[in-house]
């Protein structure tokens, strides 16, 4: 997991989270294959059931263009393509839904905005309001076999702490780098951080 940190300016600031495993190129080269595969296997299959349907509105001069699927066909395409088609999409789906990389970018007196990227390229954002964010914490989870440090904001009128990186766990030396510079930026006076 590589820690990014990018600089907007004197005032804002991004904090990016990336995974090392697998290039970028490969993974959106091995979806477009897929997707090419499953567009494929969708033409194939509507062709195969809905031909034999249209063939007594369309006439007889379709047939010699194009041959109609006999029964047998159908049950083939059923029997492999049907399956086929559901497995490669489940895939296409657990696989691109994976993600990559996790970003705050803390911009004073105006809030932090939190960002997901999945490997389908798809990208998901949430803002919380400076003025709603009452403190930065760095928190520690006691599971049966590890502890887990995480950074969260507490946000008022929010039951439940907002976690900054939910998918992936730095280690503690980049989760204290990335909790110094974002108190610095949201709480240059430490008096301002409300735990209540």
């Amino acid at each position: 997991m590589d820690l990014r940190i990018t600089n907007f300016g004197t005032d804002a600031r991004e904090y990016t989270l990336a995974s090392s495993r697998g290039s970028a190129t490969d993974a959106k080269t091995l979806l477009s294959v897929l997707g090419l595969i499953g567009s494929a296997t969708l033409i194939t299959l509507l062709y195969v059931f809905t031909i034999p349907t249209l063939a007594p509105l369309i006439g007889p001069d379709y047939a010699t263009l194009l041959p109609l699927p006999t029964a047998a066909a159908r049950h083939d395409v059923l029997t492999f393509l049907v399956p086929f088609y559901v497995v490669l999409t489940l895939f296409k789906s657990s696989f691109g839904g994976t993600i990559v990389e996790e970003s705050v970018l803390v911009i004073p007196e105006i809030g932090v905005q939190l960002r997901k990227k999945r490997r389908n390229g798809s990208e998901k954002f949430m803002f919380i309001e400076a003025k709603c964010i009452r403190a930065v914490v760095i928190n520690e989870a006691i599971t049966f076999a590890d502890v887990i440090y995480y950074m969260a904001f507490l946000v008022q009128n929010e039951p439940k702490m907002i976690l900054a990186f939910e998918s992936f766990r730095p280690r503690v030396a980049a989760l204290h780098k990335i909790f110094a510079g974002t108190k610095t930026l949201l709480f240059p006076d430490d008096s301002k951080m409300t735990m209540t």
